[in-house]
């Protein structure tokens, strides 16, 4: 008898058991659906997201913001040193404002290196191309000839300037980033 006693609490046991996992599987069953179930709205939402990530492609865009690149680097590169008041603005031309404080404290720094060597740049587009996107900012390189004279060099000496222009579409096509490799 003690055998079927013990024989029976441990069909008990494992009917229990048994239930329990079915229980637990039945509330995962349920959580994980849960999860997989998108509503109409976040569907709606994805599907916007999605949108606005392949418009960041759009080759109008990036032609866009090619435009604004080249423009606000051949102004940058266009100065002579005997009119540096209207160089200043152009630095300083379609930029976020952080980015045109920072050109602010700069510029008497840059005055002070440009007059003295009396230095004229005048620059010519190679070309212009957007190299990465990234969530409504382009990332644009542009590459300058610029012939560029001095107290040094009295005729012009021609070189290839690289500008590496960050074109911010969420604060209306300003830039927000400008860094020149090639000038180290």
């Amino acid at each position: 008898m003690a055998v079927l006693i013990i024989a029976l609490g441990v069909t008990v046991a494992m009917l229990v058991a048994v239930r329990s996992d079915r229980d637990h599987a039945v509330t995962e069953r349920d959580r994980v659906a849960a999860e997989l179930t998108i509503t109409k709205g976040e569907l709606t939402t994805a599907a916007a997201a999605l949108d606005a990530a392949h418009q960041v492609n759009d080759p109008a865009d990036m032609r866009h913001a090619e435009e604004v690149a080249t423009q606000y680097s051949v102004g940058a590169a266009t100065f002579d040193y005997r009119d540096l008041d209207s160089w200043i603005p152009r630095l300083k031309a379609n930029t976020e404002p952080q980015l045109a404080t920072k050109f602010d404290t700069t510029a008497a720094k840059l005055r002070q290196i440009l007059v003295p060597l009396q230095w004229v740049s005048n620059p010519t587009l190679i070309t212009a191309k957007v190299m990465r996107s990234d969530a409504g900012s382009y990332v644009v390189d542009v590459f300058l000839d610029t012939a560029a004279s001095n107290t040094q060099n009295a005729q012009p000496n021609h070189s290839t300037v690289v500008y590496v222009v960050t074109v911010d579409t969420a604060a209306g096509w300003q830039i927000s980033d400008v860094t020149s490799p090639s000038l180290g």
